[in-house]
C-alpha cells in the first residue's frame, strides 16, 4: 500500500514523510554542527535572541494599531520580521530592502513569497511604489552617524504622505557593541528624528528582568559556557523577557527605545 500523498503549497505530491523533511529547510541546519581547530560544536546560540522575539511582539503591536496596506522593512537582513508580519498579518503588501546581498540571498530562499530588493537607498532605490508603513527595526544603530540625515531623508521619499516609520534601537543604559556606531537616549532620538518627521511615541522598553538576570548570574554571565536547551525553562525566560518589552516603562530602566513618527509631508 503506498504511502498516503499530501498538498503543501507549490509542493504538491509530497508525501507526509517527504513534507516532514520539508519543514526542517526552515533552517539550513546541516550548517548548524562544525568541528575546527580542535573545538566541536553541535548548537548554535545568540543569547540576545528572545529579546530579540520579543522585541518583535513591540513592533508587531504597533503594526495591528496602524493597520496598513503596504509596509517596507528597511534592513530586512534575512526577512525574519517579514515573516512574522506575513504570518500575523497576511493581507498586507511586504517587500524588504537591504544593502547586504548576501542577507537578500538568504532572505528570498528563506521567505519565497515576500519581495526582497538588494539596494542602499541613499544612492538608488529600485522600486517605485511608496508605502504606508517603514519599519527601521534595530537599523539605526548600523548606519554612521554622518549618514543619518541622509537616510532618514530617503525613508521620507519612499512614505505615503501620513504614512508611519516604525524605529527601535538601544538605549544609551547598554554598553555600545562592537558592531554599532552609536546607540540612543529618547531626546537625542527624537531629536534626529524629529528633523524630517512628526514623532508622535516614544517608548522606553525591554526592561531587564529579575529572571533573565537570575539566568545571567547562573550561567557565569554571558552564556558562554552553558546554554538551556529546556524549552520549557526557556519559555519561561521568554515570557519574563516578553513582559519587560510590551510594557513602556522609565528611560532608566529600559535597553530600547521605540519611535513613531508620521512622515509630515
Amino acid at each position: 500500500m503506498g504511502r498516503k500523498i499530501y498538498n503543501s503549497g507549490k509542493r504538491c505530491g509530497f508525501d507526509l514523510i517527504q513534507i516532514n523533511q520539508e519543514r526542517q529547510y526552515i533552517f539550513p541546519y546541516h550548517y548548524i554542527p562544525e568541528a575546527v581547530e580542535k573545538e566541536a560544536s553541535k548548537t548554535l546560540h545568540w543569547p540576545w535572541g528572545l529579546h530579540y522575539l520579543a522585541g518583535h511582539e513591540k513592533v508587531l503591536g504597533f503594526i495591528n494599531e496602524l493597520n496598513p496596506s503596504s509596509l517596507l522593512d528597511l534592513g530586512c537582513g534575512d526577512g525574519r520580521l517579514l515573516r512574522e508580519i506575513q504570518h500575523r498579518f497576511p493581507h498586507i503588501e511586504l517587500k524588504g530592502v537591504d544593502y547586504s546581498m548576501q542577507a537578500i540571498k538568504m532572505a528570498r530562499i528563506l521567505n519565497p513569497k515576500i519581495e526582497f530588493i538588494n539596494c542602499d537607498i541613499t544612492k538608488e532605490i529600485n522600486f517605485s511604489q511608496t508605502f504606508d508603513v517603514v519599519t527601521l527595526v534595530e537599523v539605526l544603530e548600523h548606519i554612521p552617524p554622518e549618514n543619518v540625515s541622509i537616510f532618514l531623508l530617503a525613508i521620507k521619499k519612499i512614505l505615503k504622505p501620513e504614512g508611519f516609520l516604525i524605529i527601535t534601537v538601544p538605549h544609551n543604559n547598554q554598553k555600545l557593541n562592537p558592531k554599532h556606531y552609536q546607540h540612543f537616549s529618547g531626546p537625542s532620538l527624537k531629536h534626529i528624528v524629529g528633523k524630517n518627521f512628526n514623532v508622535e511615541r516614544v517608548i522606553h522598553f525591554d526592561k531587564s528582568s529579575i529572571m533573565s538576570k537570575m539566568f545571567s548570574r547562573m550561567l557565569g554571565g554571558s552564556e558562554r559556557n552553558f546554554i538551556i536547551t529546556n524549552r520549557k525553562l526557556n519559555y519561561l525566560l521568554y515570557k519574563s523577557i516578553l513582559n519587560g518589552c510590551m510594557k513602556d516603562i522609565n528611560e532608566k530602566s529600559c535597553q530600547r527605545l521605540a519611535l513613531v513618527v508620521k512622515n509630515s509631508g
